[in-house]
């Protein structure tokens, strides 16, 4: 059996803070100089730092559980993108050129209430996610950031089965689409590489037999 619920109150605007910050550029003389040093370098260290919890404004505060086994491919699409640019990943903390990312992710619980021929039904789940962070590459002449921000937001109704909904668990929450999502990871640190090393390589990367790197190839081809 199927029924219509909608939200009783959406996700939280704080979201489109996140979206402001999506880009922190330095002076351009700076960035240029920073850029310029790491078209030099052959190998790249990827350090990630990535933590994701619950939220929920129904248990009387705003954070309610650490989701400590969600990891995101972040290094893997880094690492690829960079091979592409013949920049070759190694796990030397001292390179020249290191590529740290930080990352946080949440997903709020939102409020569904419905009513079935007189009588009423409420539910929680977890269709909302949004990763933001920055993406940070330290060359000998500089520093380059970017910040990015996914967000997948709630959707205002959908169709419910009575019966096992995978996002009642926020385990299962729709991290990866916030992954990939236009102004998320994918597309930021896809358009770094081809800021550092021309649209050839995003072009190349369209081809990849990996499906995220094509994604992230066609996000960045189309990111500012």
């Amino acid at each position: 059996m199927h029924t219509l619920k909608r939200a009783a109150l959406p996700l939280p605007v704080v979201f489109a803070v996140f979206a402001a910050l999506m880009l922190a550029p330095v002076s351009s003389n700076a960035e240029d100089d920073a850029i310029s040093a790491a078209r030099t370098s052959t190998e790249v260290a990827i350090v990630v730092s990535e933590n994701y919890e619950a939220t929920s404004r129904w248990t009387g505060t705003t954070r309610q559980q650490d989701l400590p086994f969600i990891r995101q491919p972040y290094a893997d699409l880094a690492r690829r993108l960079f091979e592409l640019a013949g920049v070759t990943a190694t796990n030397d903390a001292g390179n020249v050129l290191t590529l740290q990312i930080d990352a946080g992710g949440t997903t709020e619980a939102t409020l569904y209430d419905s009513s079935i021929q007189g009588q009423r039904i409420r539910e929680t789940n977890y269709r909302a996610a949004r990763i933001g962070g920055s993406i940070r590459l330290e060359t000998t002449a500089g520093t380059i950031e970017r910040r990015f921000d996914g967000v997948i937001p709630a959707p205002y109704e959908f169709m419910v089965t009575f019966g096992y909904d995978l996002y009642r668990d926020p385990n299962n929450a729709p991290f990866r689409e916030a992954f990939e999502a236009p102004g998320g990871y994918a597309a930021t640190i896809a358009a770094l590489i081809r800021d550092l090393y021309g649209e050839a390589v995003l072009l190349t990367a369209l081809t990849d037999r990996d499906p995220l790197v094509r994604r992230a190839a066609e996000l960045g081809l189309g990111q500012p």
